[in-house]
């Protein structure tokens, strides 16, 4: 997976509250939630537009399918499936 090449900066999920929605998304090669390749940390848009300009910079993100969370779904999935590893994206 294609670390998206943007700048990015990453917030503390614990700073935010559990009232706030996140976006992820699932790639259509693998069916899984996109991650860093390196790090394997799970991709968290802050909101549909830090997905959008992400999708224009990375192959895997430009063929992921975007859908909405909710702040302890995005903290769920982190730990199910990149051992609570997370970066948010915007």
């Amino acid at each position: 997976m294609q670390t998206p090449s943007l700048n990015e900066s990453t917030i503390e999920l614990n700073e935010l509250n559990n009232n706030f929605t996140m976006w992820v998304a699932v790639s259509t090669e693998t069916g899984r939630h996109v991650k860093y390749r390196s790090t394997h940390e799970l991709a968290i848009f802050a909101n549909s537009q830090a997905f959008y300009k992400f999708k224009n910079s990375s192959k895997i993100v430009s063929n992921a399918i975007p859908y909405e969370v909710s702040f302890k779904d995005a903290l769920k999935i982190a730990e199910q499936e990149s051992e609570g590893k997370y970066k948010i994206l915007y």
